[in-house]
């Protein structure tokens, strides 16, 4: 992130406010392909990030949509096909910006990709956390989400342990 975008998303920041957080998929699923019991082989986590920005017609200007999709795998090594737990988690938040302000959808876009991950990130990870415990396998944590950072690194193909 260069020294424009930063200045760009102090002013959006002062600009924008969270107004709605809706969660619109929930779904999480556990299952062991190579028999009874744990993976024995190494797994790594898997996490595809899909991010859009909208605006409705109907809505007034100062208000936009951020939508999140993210879907979370933990898959043996070995096999990429063998899948044992699958965690798919949408949100949308809706954010309000204050009169006067005006941003380009480019910024906006930039603005969900940091600013609005940093709003639905907890969640996500409380949901796989929550997931994992009442799937009854091993819980799975993520890093915390970090402004500057990509939305494929560092958690995409990241190993983890065979405990998951």
């Amino acid at each position: 992130m260069n020294g424009t975008q930063r200045e760009t998303l102090a002013r959006m920041a002062a600009a924008f406010s969270l107004k709605e957080l809706r969660q619109t998929h929930l779904e999480a699923g556990a299952g062991w392909p190579s028999g009874d019991g744990e993976p024995e082989a190494e797994v790594e986590q898997d996490l595809n990030i899909v991010v859009q920005t909208a605006r409705q017609p109907s809505s007034p200007k100062s208000e936009f949509a951020s939508i999140f999709r993210f879907d979370f795998a933990v898959r043996s090594r070995v096999d990429p096909q063998a899948v044992f737990v699958r965690v798919k988690y949408h949100v949308i938040a809706v954010y309000s910006m204050v009169d006067g302000a005006d941003f380009t959808d480019d910024e906006i876009q930039l603005y969900s990709q940091t600013n609005g991950m940093v709003h639905v990130w907890p969640y996500l990870r409380a949901f796989i956390q929550s997931s994992c415990a009442q799937l009854g396998i091993p819980v799975v944590t993520l890093p915390p989400f970090r402004i500057g950072q990509t939305l494929d690194k560092p958690w995409q193909r990241q190993a983890a342990s065979k405990e998951m």
